[in-house]
């Protein structure tokens, strides 16, 4: 039949018809698509997207990051703002020296010159004066506060850095990395707050160390002290939320899988 004798009624029809079957095709592929972009189809197939935990995950991951960057950069731990008998100056300890009058000083440094002036005062074997023996005590515990708060400090560097990975890892939201934070979440939360602890109790033990031969009040909690101590309640929120994210989007099993395309 020739196309062109068609009558103008047949044609409408045909047109009609084929647009008809476009919208339909259209509607089919757009029910097709949003039912891949259910949550259930995507945790089936492993495909996360971001959600409001996730970004308030990462958000609070970048906040408690930075605020105990500083942390741990600061002198201010521990600090006396009024001085003490003999030195009536504001002096701050941290983990890596102590800020007086005349500038920040390291650990090994404040030793050093400890060790040097009870060297000096160490003559012949004999040791009795009250200040040889006070500054024999100090260079112990100025050397013992080199090492342990040097190690704290490098252990709060560590789990920084895996504070940065768990953040990395949630904000690249696959299945996988959402199941590593998750799991080094809590290691960061545990890291944290015993390194918190040891530093509570063992600068405790040193200043009374020190108040053996002296009055030597013990320096109040300063900023930074605070700043990690508000680090690590954000890290135990985040070691709770990240477990919930890595519920909500799990690691899909392979079984699971298979089965989900047999049915398709």
């Amino acid at each position: 039949m020739n196309p062109n004798s068609m009558n103008p009624t047949s044609q409408m029809y045909m047109d009609q018809t084929a647009l008809m079957a476009e919208e339909i095709h259209a509607e089919e592929q757009r029910v097709e698509q949003m039912y891949k972009d259910t949550y259930k189809q995507r945790k089936i197939e492993g495909r996360p997207i971001h959600t409001t935990l996730s970004y308030s995950i990462v958000g609070l991951g970048l906040f408690s990051f930075m605020i105990q960057l500083a942390a741990v950069s600061m002198t201010s731990w521990r600090g006396n703002w009024v001085g003490v008998l003999g030195y009536p100056m504001s002096r701050q300890w941290g983990l890596w020296g102590v800020k007086g009058a005349k500038g920040t000083k390291w650990y090994h440094e404040q030793s050093q010159v400890a060790c040097e002036v009870f060297g000096s005062m160490h003559l012949g074997g004999f040791c009795i004066s009250p200040l040889c023996l006070w500054y024999k005590i100090k260079c112990m515990v100025y050397l013992d506060m080199w090492v342990f708060c040097t190690a704290m400090g490098l252990g709060f560097v560590i789990v920084l850095l895996l504070h940065g990975a768990c953040v990395a890892w949630t904000a690249m939201l696959t299945p996988k990395t959402i199941q590593f934070a998750s799991i080094w979440w809590s290691c960061v939360a545990i890291g944290h707050l015993s390194l918190l602890a040891g530093f509570l109790f063992l600068t405790d033990d040193f200043y009374d160390a020190l108040n053996i031969y002296s009055f030597y009040p013990p320096p109040f909690f300063d900023i930074a002290f605070f700043l990690s101590s508000l680090a690590a309640l954000a890290v135990c929120t985040l070691a709770v939320l990240g477990c919930l994210l890595a519920g909500q989007w799990p690691v899909p099993d392979v079984d699971t899988d298979t089965e989900s395309e047999d049915d398709l």
